[in-house]
């Protein structure tokens, strides 16, 4: 099983592959047990699979945002960021409120409009995830961490993190360990 492997080396695979941060403030399932993913909107936009270039993708764009340059170009680049930069194998942080999820890429991008009560019409581009620990306390993070999960931007790049990201994905299961045995000699 990769999931147990990974762990075994003690998530030193994080490394090796870009980081991502990703937040999703709509409605969604992200996290569901039968279809975990991450999602970004500007679903109008429809189908982005046949995108090959940041120039057609700012094309496209055109055609249903009307934003100034600055406002294009941050669009743009995070919707690029999320069809084309992010691989497969990739890690991912999903900075969701007063919690963290630290999830791995496990599909490329793809179009998924079907119906979803459980989540936004908006998110429609979609990637498939395998959480790997969910619903952390941000109050366990660096300063320099948590203030990089405030950002106004949907999707982001973490990749300075990768090292901190390793340490929490092994050292939660021993922070857990603890919380239980202080509960138990209560």
């Amino acid at each position: 099983d990769e999931d147990t492997s990974l762990e075994n080396a003690g998530y030193a695979d994080v490394l090796n592959h870009n980081l991502f941060g990703i937040h999703m403030k709509e409605q969604n399932d992200a996290l569901s047990e039968t279809n975990p993913h991450v999602c970004i909107g500007w679903s109008a936009m429809g189908d982005l699979s046949g995108i090959e270039s940041k120039e057609k993708l700012a094309e496209a764009y055109d055609n249903y945002f009307q934003k100034n340059n600055r406002a294009k170009g941050q669009d743009v680049g995070q919707i690029w960021r999320f069809i084309n930069d992010i691989q497969i194998g990739d890690y991912i942080i999903y900075a969701d409120d007063a919690v963290f999820h630290i999830g791995r890429i496990e599909s490329g991008y793809y179009y998924d409009n079907s119906e979803n009560p459980e989540q936004s019409a908006d998110y429609t581009n979609t990637r498939k995830v395998v959480w790997l620990k969910k619903n952390l306390s941000r109050s366990i993070l660096s300063s320099n961490l948590h203030n990089s999960l405030k950002t106004a931007m949907s999707i982001w790049s973490l990749s300075d993190y990768k090292s901190a990201v390793v340490d929490l994905l092994n050292v939660t299961v021993l922070v857990k360990q603890n919380c239980n045995s202080t509960v138990q000699s209560n």
